[in-house]
């Protein structure tokens, strides 16, 4: 559930969301992917995405300056050397 601060402040709601958002994208895609590949996401998503929100509680930004997310992207090159080493 969200706190007053989220609901107000715009930074908090777009950070609260895009947790949200990846965690219902992960839950809906969950049937198609391959466990390893849930695994590495789902991690992200309770790790690095959970502290990046949190971050913006705490008064921090994981921004960079043009105010992109570039510090909570996504474990592509874990899930890229999935691939790799299943294509070999």
């Amino acid at each position: 559930m969200a706190n007053q601060a989220e609901l107000q402040d715009p930074e908090m709601s777009y950070r609260r969301g895009y947790h949200n958002a990846a965690h219902e994208v992960l839950r809906a895609v969950a049937h198609l992917i391959p466990k390893r590949e849930h695994d590495i996401v789902e991690e992200w998503i309770l790790g690095d995405l959970a502290k990046w929100r949190a971050a913006a509680m705490e008064g921090k930004s994981a921004r960079d300056a043009k105010g992109s997310v570039a510090d909570v992207l996504p474990p592509l090159a874990k899930l890229h050397s999935i691939k790799r080493k299943a294509a070999q």
